[in-house]
């Protein structure tokens, strides 16, 4: 490989010293208008006077800083009320602190020391042919749970499609490969339960010490994956392979998830979770019906973006391998059949059991919730050892809801014209690709698309986030086309998509994170940004695989901001339609409308969030995933818990001991840390605090001051975004790598906003600089026209070197 320069170094100089409007700056949303726009109507403030990056001021704390723009270092702030009190300057600015200052206060919770690690136990004498004995066990096991497949198959029992079971596995996706690594997966627990079975190992021993073995060499080595080699490349792979070139598989997507802590099982090895005395824990349902009621509590900060972005981020890195018949049906559990004779249910089946007496099901005569349990993955390293769970999506922020997580999905979004993502028009506005007909999972007759992330359609609000990027994508790559009109269409793509996964990065870092964590945190965690120059923060040491806490449990949290209903506003700010959230799941028919996706743009920035409390709408907890013209659907917080429990996820106590915080003892200690009556209901379902599931627990924590999350969480959730910076080799804050951007890249990458992002790539004419935060005074709506929501200066890529 080698770097191609396309012009000389004095040609580069000569465009250095011209000025900014003969360079070429392009003004325009992009999508076939103009570079330049007029200015519109609204709020406008001169600042024309006035040089931001030389106006000196002091922050709210005493500090020197300079006058910026409002997005320009949300990261330096403790939450909305500390940016309030540092504005600075004509117009909407606010003082950033010249240098990253030290927080004087400490944090609520510790970065922990260490992650999971296995115990050293004592095991009897293992020899390589108990190991093979033990293969050919569980090949006889597998072939088994295949025969009750077929008969399950013939015999028609299995979810009907787009009924709620049904759209919960279309939830997931369906890949064969997902099926495939879940057998390979399967194959090697099953040899597992039969060495502890034959050597009557404990949890322990089993848990722990069977990982010192592995399957290669033995009879079923063949369900151990193959790591390909690492190629030499200034991009990204689109998989997340060789992101770490001495852990290849590391982050890569179609492998397990990461343990923070070892897992919960009641035998180590793969039964769910029991109680600390051996009996039941309370039914999930019943821990959503008692601990996380439906009570509509507005956000006074946060708008309905907030919660969007959040789940948006989600999407791009995790989504768990669901079981699935071998030919791709979706398995049900309480079928009637499956009712009457329990025997013959599905080995996957985790049902949720009902009492006939329940608040909402009752009236409709249901016994059970629909649930099927995850993939067993292969292991890392392909050791024996307790049950893992297949992360379908790369670890990295990297932007494969966009693209997609292999090179298959990657192919299918481009148009391969241009560098530009595919598209599908209505009415003038460019939307997301149609799914092909008869493979989709939306309901109804009407639209249905396809992104980099499966759950694409899951509702409107999301595959509006989904349609912005695929804009933002194109957008760029045609300013590129525009500076470098002699690159191909896979420079374009390809240098088109690393400037916006680091766009993606940096308002994820500057602007979500600092009002999800509040300032302690994450200084606490290193999840500050650099102020300028680079951050040379990458460790090649460490993983920046998801954790399984991460994705069962704590960034669950979001469901506690979903309203209810979805306001569609027009331009002037009126409501032009409110729809309840129940009928637009794996329904985007809306977005076709002409006029329509703006109006849903205008309703996140606007319509404000539920806060972060152990509420849910009813919307979630009764109605998820409803069909049309159906009475209900399933419980979002029930399946929360009942994944959790699944996964192995630990209880509440053993995260608040992982974060430094001190175990629960009594019930009566948790009014320290969530509401008197949240503490009284807790003992009301639960017998012992350490039964206590995690995600029940997280999402009932009183927030840490300057944050949306109380700390546990707060621990577990910046624990995780410290992995995905500091083990990233692509971080776009990183120098001297053949991936890096250089300095005066990386500064125009500081000016990105998701402000600037909808306003270039939307109808819509105004928004508020930081548009998670509620309109305000001080962040109020401003013209996208204007020069409050600074723009990324494209021209810094004009002649870029080509990788070829």
């Amino acid at each position: 490989m080698r770097i191609v320069y396309l012009t000389t170094l004095l040609a580069v100089l000569l465009l250095a010293d011209l000025p900014l409007a003969q360079r070429g700056r392009g003004r325009g949303r992009g999508r076939g208008r103009g570079q330049f726009r007029g200015r519109g109507r609204g709020p406008q403030n001169d600042n024309s006077s006035e040089d931001p990056q030389s106006s000196e001021c002091q922050t709210a704390t005493g500090e020197p800083g300079a006058c910026q723009p409002l997005s320009h270092c949300v990261y330096q702030f403790n939450g909305a009320d500390e940016i309030s009190r540092s504005r600075c300057g004509r117009g909407n600015k606010v003082c950033c602190p010249v240098q990253t200052r030290p927080t004087t206060e400490q944090s609520p919770v510790r970065r922990p020391a260490n992650v999971a690690g296995r115990r050293v136990v004592s095991l009897p004498e293992i020899t390589p042919e108990d190991l093979d004995i033990a293969g050919r066990a569980s090949l006889s096991i597998v072939r088994g749970i295949d025969d009750a497949e077929k008969s399950l198959l013939n015999d028609g029992i299995f979810a009907e499609r787009k009924s709620t079971a049904s759209q919960h596995a279309a939830f997931f996706g369906f890949k064969l490969i997902v099926q495939a690594l879940g057998r390979d997966g399967l194959i090697g627990l099953e040899a597992t339960r039969e060495l502890a079975r034959r050597f009557n190992l404990d949890s322990l021993q089993g848990r722990d010490g069977l990982q010192r073995f592995n399957i290669q060499n033995t009879v079923i080595a063949d369900a151990c994956p193959k790591i390909p080699r690492c190629p030499s490349t200034k991009f990204r792979s689109v998989d997340g392979l060789c992101n770490n070139l001495q852990n290849r598989e590391w982050g890569k997507s179609l492998t397990a998830y990461e343990r923070f802590l070892p897992p919960s099982y009641a035998d180590g090895l793969t039964l769910p979770r029991v109680s600390i005395d051996g009996g039941p824990l309370p039914s999930a349902r019943k821990v959503s019906v008692t601990l996380m009621p439906d009570v509509d509590v507005p956000n006074q900060q946060h708008t309905l973006m907030l919660m969007q972005f959040g789940q948006f981020i989600d999407h791009d890195l995790t989504l768990t391998g669901v079981t699935r018949f071998s030919n791709g049906s979706a398995i049900t559990c309480c079928d009637p059949q499956l009712v009457a004779n329990p025997t013959r249910r599905h080995f996957a089946c985790m049902q949720i059991d009902l009492p006939p007496d329940d608040r909402f099901y009752g009236q409709f005569q249901q016994n059970c919730l629909e649930f099927v349990r995850s993939v067993a993955a292969p292991r890392p390293k392909c050791a024996f050892g307790p049950r893992e769970q297949l992360n379908q999506l790369t670890a990295y922020l990297d932007g494969s809801a966009i693209y997609g997580s292999t090179e298959e999905e990657a192919k299918a979004l481009r148009s391969m014209t241009d560098g530009r993502l595919a598209t599908t028009v209505f009415s003038k506005d460019e939307m997301l690709p149609l799914q092909p007909e008869g493979v989709h999972a939306c309901v109804g007759d009407g639209a249905c698309f396809r992104g980099g992330d499966a759950r694409v359609n899951e509702q409107v609000g999301l595959t509006a986030m989904h349609t912005l990027w695929m804009r933002e994508h194109n957008r760029v790559a045609g300013e590129l086309k525009r500076l470098n009109p002699g690159w191909k269409d896979e420079i374009l793509y390809q240098e088109a998509r690393r400037i916006v996964a680091a766009e993606f990065q940096h308002v994820t870092y500057n602007e979500y994170l600092p009002l999800l964590l509040g300032r302690q945190i994450m200084t606490e965690f290193d999840l500050l940004l650099t102020p300028s120059g680079y951050s040379n923060s990458y460790d090649p040491e460490l993983n920046a695989g998801i954790g399984n806490v991460f994705a069962a449990a704590s960034y669950r949290y979001g469901h506690s901001l979903v309203q209810g209903h979805i306001d569609l506003i027009n331009e002037d700010g009126s409501v032009h339609k409110r729809l309840p959230l129940a009928t637009q799941f794996f329904n985007p028919s809306e977005l076709t409308e002409p006029g329509n996706i703006d109006r849903f743009y205008r309703g996140l920035i606007t319509q404000p969030s539920q806060s972060y409390d152990g509420f849910m709408s009813e919307q979630l907890t009764n109605h998820l995933f409803e069909p049309p013209g159906f009475p209900f659907g399933t419980d979002l917080a029930a399946l929360n818990v009942q994944r959790g429990r699944d996964h192995g996820i630990p209880s509440y106590n053993d995260w608040r001991e992982f974060c430094g915080l001190s175990r629960i003892t009594d019930f009566s200690q948790l009014a320290d840390v969530m509401s008197p009556q949240a503490a009284q209901a807790f003992a009301q379902v639960y017998r012992f605090p350490d039964d206590i599931d995690l995600f029940a627990a997280g999402v009932n924590e009183r927030p840490v001051p300057g944050a949306a999350l109380g700390p546990t969480f707060a621990c577990t959730i910046a624990e995780q975004f410290r992995r995905m910076k500091n083990g990233d080799r692509f971080w776009y804050e990183n120098g001297g790598l053949e991936s890096s951007l250089n300095e005066v890249q990386i500064e125009e990458i500081r000016k990105a906003s998701l402000a600037r992002i909808l306003c270039d790539n939307s109808n819509v004419k105004f928004v508020q600089p930081l548009v998670m935060i509620r309109e305000t005074s001080w962040n109020p709506k401003v013209d996208c026209d204007g020069e409050d929501i600074p723009r990324v200066d494209f021209d810094n890529w004009q002649n870029e070197p080509v990788w070829t």
